[in-house]
């Protein structure tokens, strides 16, 4: 499921939202975020309120590595989109740091040429077991039933 709570102007980790996470984490559907439609803070609070709930963080650019280390480093069950990771060897940093299960191919498509992504992925540092995690795996191990996120 995808949320946009700055644009329709709701509270993602507040009560009236509560219902929906708790039905998302139990059918371990997992809830995509654009890191501008919603703030770290937040982000941090469903992840632990909901600790089964996988949540995928896109959108990142530059400038929120910081915060978006922190989250990692204090949650399992957020994973970064690859989509827009525009940091000079950023995905490298985030795989050695926190390892390729917390990375998510995703383009960003139709906003944002698909290009980038792919070849990011593909020009990256990464051996070729971190790329077919990033590139495919992990996203097929969000999406089966019996996933755990680790």
């Amino acid at each position: 499921m995808r949320a946009y709570p700055a644009d329709h102007g709701y509270d993602l980790a507040g009560r009236d939202a509560a219902s929906m996470l708790h039905a998302l984490a139990e059918a371990r559907l997992p809830l995509l975020l654009d890191a501008a439609q919603v703030g770290w803070p937040s982000i941090e609070a469903i992840a632990r309120t909901h600790p089964e709930l996988p949540v995928v963080v896109g959108g990142l650019g530059y400038r929120v590595l910081r915060q978006a280390a922190g989250v990692l480093a204090r949650t399992a069950n957020v994973h970064l989109g690859l989509a827009n990771l525009s940091s000079h060897c950023g995905l490298e940093w985030l795989v050695e740091r926190y390892g390729a299960h917390r990375v998510v191919f995703g383009t960003g498509a139709p906003v944002r040429d698909p290009a980038e992504s792919v070849t990011r992925l593909l020009w990256s540092e990464l051996d070729d077991r971190s790329v077919a995690a990033i590139g495919a795996g992990n996203l097929r191990g969000l999406l089966r039933e019996e996933a755990r996120v680790a």
